[in-house]
């Protein structure tokens, strides 16, 4: 092969366009282990009270100070002083 032969790339007119193909979204494969929402609770952990949010005016389950929808709104009332810090929450 001489060395100042130039490299050439020849697409063949021959191969089909698949621009038309469509591509779907892939099957979903299950993960190992046990579901998340499947584990047996046992009579201690059932028996014992839920926590609760303390934020005040708030006090509701399934969420804690960091993710409060009410903290938001104490945040914005001027009610107390800003110097006073609140213990719990920001």
């Amino acid at each position: 092969m001489p060395e100042n032969q130039e490299h050439e790339m020849h697409l063949e007119p021959d191969v089909p366009n698949h621009d038309d193909c469509d591509v779907e979204n892939p099957i979903p494969s299950k993960s190992k282990g046990r579901p998340k929402g499947s584990r047996p609770k046992g009579g201690v952990e059932v028996a014992k009270k839920p926590r609760r949010c303390h934020v005040p005016n708030c006090g509701e389950l399934n969420h804690d100070t960091r993710n409060c929808p009410n903290k938001k709104k104490n945040l914005e009332l001027p009610s107390q002083s800003p110097n006073k810090i609140t213990k719990g929450w920001k």
